[in-house]
């Protein structure tokens, strides 16, 4: 039952990536013809260096979860890291959202320190710094945008998410006020699991201690966000038959690109992410051909980084260790492992 149930929900989220893309294409069908003129402008020297700048991104965000990682005296070779995040490009592509393969990461990782409890948790620790740095960035912009009445209601959804990152760094690494809200009290007392939820919790509140590193990896994170951005900026650059699009309006923009592509609603994404970039773009009078021309070349970025990581997943062992982690689904955390 547990198994057909979890059936269901693939095929539902595959049907809503299909239905997602379809609803687009059909709203388009007018304009496919411009889409498709807008990709085959494509001038790929520009583009091969934003896979160049992207290639750097993950060797930099590879390192930020190192420091991370050495917070805790788990040691990883660097080469593995960066590895994996390659495999995790690979499986965001048909995992649930755009960071579904954080899991296969954690994984892979893990099978390394036997830690899997810590490793899961840091990885996700890893991916709320980096959120959160996009969030900065976004508020950064608006200052930059205030002048679009437009962008009102987007702004308004920045504030939201940055104060919520916020709260959450504060109930992670100051245990007495967590400890004072009635929820917290419930998972740490009442639930059966709540043995793994308090390690959880240990772990993350542990970094509290590691303060050089949390600014490090902050430091990083938003080096990393910032190319990220410049990397679609020069996708959509890429493209001669596209106007320049203001460097500011994809700082402004992809960070809530970037964080509702990762809703696990979709199978990598795929719909969501450029439904995103019509949607965002449109805010301020893009044409939805230019938008959606910019979404497909991005995502087109993230298949070439996937393709490594598939070169990678082909290597000896390494398909036979990334199917038993699809099969186990990141389950049965070893709860006896020594937090450091």
């Amino acid at each position: 039952m547990k198994k057909l149930n979890k059936n269901i929900k693939l095929v539902t989220r595959i049907l809503f990536s299909i239905f997602i893309i379809g609803f687009i294409l059909y709203g388009m069908r007018g304009d496919l013809s411009k889409v498709k003129v807008n990709v085959l402008s494509t001038r790929w020297q520009y583009f091969s260096l934003a896979v160049f700048l992207y290639i750097i991104v993950s060797i930099l965000g590879s390192y930020r979860l190192h420091v991370l990682l050495m917070a805790h005296n788990i040691k990883v070779r660097f080469t593995n890291i960066v590895k994996n995040i390659y495999l995790g490009y690979l499986f965001n592509l048909f995992l649930l959202g755009s960071t579904g393969g954080d899991a296969i990461r954690s994984y892979y990782i893990a099978r390394e320190t036997h830690k899997k409890t810590e490793i899961i948790t840091l990885v996700f620790f890893d991916r709320i710094i980096g959120l959160t740095t996009m969030m900065c960035i976004a508020l950064v912009s608006l200052m930059f945008n205030l002048d679009n009445p437009q962008l009102r209601s987007l702004a308004i959804t920045v504030i939201i998410l940055f104060v919520g990152a916020v709260l959450f760094f504060v109930l992670i690494l100051n245990k007495n006020i967590a400890m004072k809200i009635p929820a917290a009290k419930y998972l740490a007392q009442k639930l059966f699991f709540k043995n793994t939820i308090t390690k959880i919790y240990e772990t993350m509140n542990f970094m509290k201690n590691h303060k050089r590193k949390i600014a490090v990896a902050f430091f990083l994170a938003l080096v990393v966000q910032s190319i990220a951005i410049f990397t679609t900026y020069l996708v959509a650059f890429s493209m001669a038959n596209i106007s320049c699009v203001p460097l500011r309006h994809f700082f402004l923009l992809m960070p809530v690109v970037y964080i509702g592509s990762a809703l696990p609603v979709s199978i990598g994404g795929w719909g969501v992410y450029e439904m995103g970039f019509v949607f965002c773009f449109g805010l301020i009078g893009y044409a939805e051909e230019v938008s959606l021309s910019i979404g497909l070349m991005s995502h087109f970025l993230l298949v070439l980084l996937g393709a490594i990581g598939a070169v990678i997943y082909i290597m000896p062992g390494t398909r036979h260790i990334a199917a038993q982690a699809i099969a186990e689904g990141i389950e049965g955390i070893d709860e006896k492992d020594d937090l450091d």
